[in-house]
């Protein structure tokens, strides 16, 4: 079936979408069962699975459970400075001023601490002791330097437990920590996205292309699964409803999904019947629910509200989390509510291990459930991708709407090989009303009647309230012949149109797509513009296996007086017909004005000292008004003259010039060789904040030790490596910042003091700070009224104005011949974005919620570039 349907009109588009009628009647879904899709993405699954590795997520997961251990107890310890030298109980981190609600969670924490060593419970008397944890920054720090692609997680849970002891005494709330907007592209997230990705891929694979595919996804949140799954759907078969119990992650979806047209929005807790809330029984395909199951208070009855919304065979596609430590480093630890005290499922955490999901999904009445991530330990056991079935069973036909009161139902064939069509309908129309006098009933005519005729025929009872006229034309178009479809169709509506307006008047134009019939659409289409009073629906009816089923289906439609104006019938489903303007063409090269991604031209054959480069990786351009210098890293494609030492298919990483694209061409004295072990993105951020670092800090502001740098920056990677090199040059940092998560992240990281950048006293607390001499040199794009912050004899350098392009300080400082190069010209945190979020990396970097280098990647495993992606 073709989804542009009116391409004649320019400058909107005509596109088919889904417009399922309620359930009722036999809605089975009939979807291979979740093993088969499973076997399905198997290839599909190991690419993801072999991308993953290079995460080196398994050496990740125990050195970070370390670090928040050891910073968790850490925080105990502030709440009871004793814990580690006299043994105490729950009773009196009580009395030390831990909140009853938050009792779980410490029990929780103290057995966590005991199975890594931290502490000690000699049974049976419950009295714990602390061992003296290391010092967490330090740890932190070190985390990070091995394992820059984590830095959102790392961060998360380094701010959480900086202020665990006063989240623990009520005196700091958790939902302070929950509004950093997250954009989802945290390394897990990215894998287990990925193998739904695989597996929701196969299910539309196997959909057929005549029903409308009934999509729910339950706690949507921020939107980051739903930003991953959305380019797998086909827009003219599905509607999307996207589903949370919070009323403004409703509101902050509707606005960063405004350009998909068959999204829906609804609130739904599952705590509750789902029905009083809107959503109807038996009425999804697929249900998808990303780390929101486990919230339930009650699972068990969660899990069979979310079965009741399938329709028999229907998919439940969900991804949860088993791993404790991963629960202890979040604030919803503290902000959703745990399982109920005798919850036998959940007697520690309201997380399930990954070995008790299948159980308890066929427990609830699912089928056929089967489970994916990685293979391997520890990830295997930390997060899984479930897919799961509602068993299948038949029901009874779908039953006709109520037939309005007081009509008057006329269905007219062009021809006798519609007759039987219209007789058929009419016979459904009368049983419907039989035995009332709320109708005058249905009668099927042929069209060859004469004007006259027909205005006797809708006006021969005058207590009508509606006349409802369905014109069938005929399957068979022969030239010349007479009446025309058009002349009749141009007829009947001159005596619908004759009647009076207290009537309400209906003309249907049912069509068939084959042989297509052009003329009698546009005749419809100017008969509505003639007369906007008359409702005019067109039914696009493709015919089924047989006769009486089309006759219901069209039956069903008229009796449910639709409000659509084009409506297609197809013997799985129902799809109206919107306008849009069109689509912007895909895309690899950002404009930065938009910002989307537009097609271009590939590179030229480079020249002379020039390489072309395949870009796996890249950062954001400068905000300037012209397109600067951004870092990309990837690999070589074709090499010019005169370049020694770079052949083609290596993997380099460095600077580029303009805005960032999929192809680029670079001087090969601008880059290096990507170290073996470096990921494409890890190396993308190392080239130009090291650089701008080096060029602000020692060649134009020459800071020496014992000086103090004021950093003003928003912990971006510019302003990160800015803090490693004046840290490694033995200055102090006073760094000023504008959200709390980047202030904690830049203390985390060895800044001396931290600033609300956004205060109005600050330049006075840096006078207080230095003992009223302010600091020696200032860094930032700093705004006015910071120079009173600045010593008299002082230096200020605005981070990022230098150029950067100097091969001979390119070399120095990616050689490890500047002072940056102790652990300061190594990769920096990031978070790593798939190409086609580019403005939710836009976002990110205006709002302060990505901490450290924002980088773009562009990853076949990923949804590709595309303009209509935010």
């Amino acid at each position: 079936m073709r989804c542009e349907l009116d391409a004649e009109q320019p400058p909107t588009i005509a596109l088919r979408r889904a417009a399922p009628h309620p359930p009722g009647g036999d809605d089975t879904c009939w979807l291979p069962m979740p093993g088969v899709i499973l076997a399905r993405a198997g290839e599909q699954l190991e690419r993801v699975r072999s991308a993953w590795r290079a995460c080196r997520y398994e050496r990740f997961l125990p050195e970070a459970t370390r670090a928040l251990l050891h910073r968790h107890a850490d925080a105990l310890t502030r709440l009871l400075p004793t814990a580690t030298t006299v043994p105490f109980t729950m009773d009196d981190l009580l009395d030390a001023g831990l909140l009853p609600r938050h009792r779980r969670f410490a029990a929780l924490l103290l057995r966590v601490l005991r199975e890594h060593g931290l502490a000690t419970c000699p049974a049976p008397d419950e009295r714990w002791l602390l061992a003296v944890p290391d010092e967490p920054d330090a740890l932190t720090r070190e985390l990070l330097l091995r394992h820059p692609a984590f830095a959102g997680e790392v961060a998360v849970a380094a701010r959480m437990g900086r202020h665990l002891a006063a989240l623990l005494r009520g005196e700091h709330d958790p939902a302070e920590l929950l509004r950093q907007p997250s954009h989802g592209v945290a390394p897990a997230s990215r894998f287990t996205e990925r193998l739904a990705r695989a597996l929701l891929g196969q299910i539309v694979a196997a959909w057929p292309g005549d029903r409308p595919l009934r999509v729910l996804e339950i706690g949507g949140g921020t939107g980051a699964t739903t930003a991953a799954l959305l380019p797998l759907l086909p827009p003219r078969l599905t509607r999307y409803t996207f589903t949370d119990p919070d009323p403004l992650a409703l509101t902050a979806a509707r606005h960063r999904f405004s350009g998909a047209g068959f999204l829906d929005y609804q609130r739904l807790d599952l705590g509750t019947d789902p029905t009083p809330q809107g959503l109807t029984t038996g009425a999804c395909d697929v249900v998808i629910a990303a780390d929101t199951l486990h919230t339930a208070r009650d699972l068990p009855a969660a899990l069979d509200r979310v079965r009741s919304l399938l329709a028999p065979g229907g998919h439940l596609l969900a991804v949860e989390t088993h791993h404790p430590a991963l629960l202890l480093g979040s604030p919803e630890a503290l902000s959703r509510a745990w399982p109920a005290e005798d919850d036998p499922l959940r007697a520690r955490t309201s997380l399930l291990r990954r070995e008790q999901w299948a159980p308890l999904l066929r427990e609830c009445g699912f089928t056929h459930v089967v489970q994916s991530g990685d293979d391997a330990l520890p990830t295997r056991d930390a997060f899984s991708v479930l897919l799961a079935a509602r068993p299948r069973a038949r029901t009874p036909s779908r039953g006709l709407p109520a037939a309005a009161p007081e009509t008057r139902w006329i269905i007219v064939a062009e021809g006798e090989d519609g007759l039987p069509l219209a007789g058929a309908v009419a016979e459904l129309l009368v049983a419907r009303v039989s035995g009332t006098s709320a109708s005058k009933g249905a009668v099927a005519v042929l069209a060859a009647q004469e004007p006259g005729h027909w205005r006797e025929l809708m006006s021969s009872h005058p207590s009508d309230k509606r006349v409802a006229v369905t014109f069938v034309p005929s399957s068979e178009h022969r030239l010349g012949a007479e009446p025309s479809p058009t002349r009749a169709l141009q007829a009947l509506a001159r005596a619908i149109t004759d009647l009076p307006t207290s009537i309400n008047r209906s003309l249907y134009v049912v069509t068939r797509p084959s042989p297509p019939n052009p003329a009698v659409h546009e005749t419809a289409r100017s008969i509505a513009r003639e007369h906007p009073g008359l409702h005019l629906p067109h039914i696009d009816l493709h015919p089924g296996d047989d006769l009486a089923t089309d006759a219901r289906r069209l039956a069903h439609e008229l009796l449910a007086t639709p409000t659509d104006h084009d409506i297609v019938l197809t013997p799985r489903g129902r799809f109206v017909i919107h306008e849009q303007p069109p689509t912007p063409r895909v895309s690899y090269a950002l404009d930065t004005t938009a910002p989307a991604w537009t097609r271009t031209s590939p590179p030229p054959p480079p020249g002379p000292g020039m390489v072309t480069i395949e870009v796996h990786a890249a950062t954001l351009p400068g905000q300037g008004p012209e397109p600067g210098w951004w870092a990309c890293a990837g690999r070589v494609t074709a090499v010019g003259k005169n370049v020694p030492g770079i052949r083609r298919g290596d993997r380099v990483s460095g600077l580029a010039s303009g805005t960032p694209a999929s192809h680029t061409l670079a001087s090969a004295r601008l880059l290096t060789r990507t170290p073996p072990g470096t990921s494409d993105a890890e190396a993308a951020t190392v080239p130009l904040p090291h650089l701008h670092a080096h060029l602000a800090l020692t060649v134009q502001a020459k800071l020496s030790p014992d000086e103090t740098l004021l950093l003003h920056d928003d912990a971006t990677g510019l302003g990160l490596a800015a803090l490693r090199h004046a840290l490694h040059c033995g200055a102090r940092v006073i760094a000023a910042a504008r959200t709390p998560a980047q202030r904690d992240l830049l203390l985390t990281l060895g800044a001396w003091r931290v600033l609300d950048a956004l205060a109005p006293d600050a330049p006075r607390q840096v006078l207080r700070l230095t003992d009223g001499r302010g600091a020696e040199v200032m860094a930032g794009p700093a705004p006015s009224g910071w120079e009173r912050a600045l010593n008299p004899d002082g230096r200020y350098v605005q981070l990022g104005a230098a150029d950067p392009s100097d091969p001979d300080v390119f070399a120095e400082v990616m050689s490890g011949g500047t002072p940056a190069r102790d652990g300061g010209c190594l990769p920096l945190p990031f978070s790593a974005y798939p190409a086609a979020r580019v403005r939710d990396a836009l976002a990110s970097a205006r709002e302060g919620s990505a901490l450290g280098e924002i980088v773009l990647c562009f990853d076949p495993l990923d949804e590709p570039p595309a303009p209509f992606t935010k």
